[in-house]
């Protein structure tokens, strides 16, 4: 098992306006392959419970990791979600204190739809 840290930036002229760091504990050797396990297991969830279909609703459509950051630490079936995909999920910071990368971290857009639903719910 590795951890990696995947870093979601929204990134306007005047600077960053909002971040997240998740942490992701999976097989996936590189930051890519967390960021597949996560989008797997986010998406099953949306797909197969009440909770997950709801948040998809309430995000429009583009549930990014604003709207999942409460989920991953609260709810149930999210967490069991990501059991089913051998992946631990914790959220390090969301839009708090100082964003510093270094050179092992993965940058990704804060508005990167975490859930690939092929058709509507």
């Amino acid at each position: 098992m590795k951890t990696l840290d995947l870093v979601f930036t929204r990134q306007l002229d005047s600077g960053i306006s909002a971040f997240a760091i998740i942490r992701v504990t999976s097989n996936a050797q590189h930051h890519d392959g967390a960021l597949v396990l996560l989008k797997k297991a986010v998406t099953a969830w949306v797909d197969t419970t009440p909770e997950g279909q709801q948040l998809w609703d309430y995000s429009g459509g583009s549930l990014n990791i604003g709207d999942l950051a409460n989920e991953i630490e609260e709810c149930d079936s999210l967490a069991l979600a990501f059991k089913k995909e051998n992946i631990t999920v914790t959220v390090v910071s969301v839009n708090q204190g100082e964003l510093i990368l270094d050179i092992n971290t993965k940058k990704l857009s804060y508005d990167l739809v975490l859930a690939d639903i092929k058709e509507e719910l």
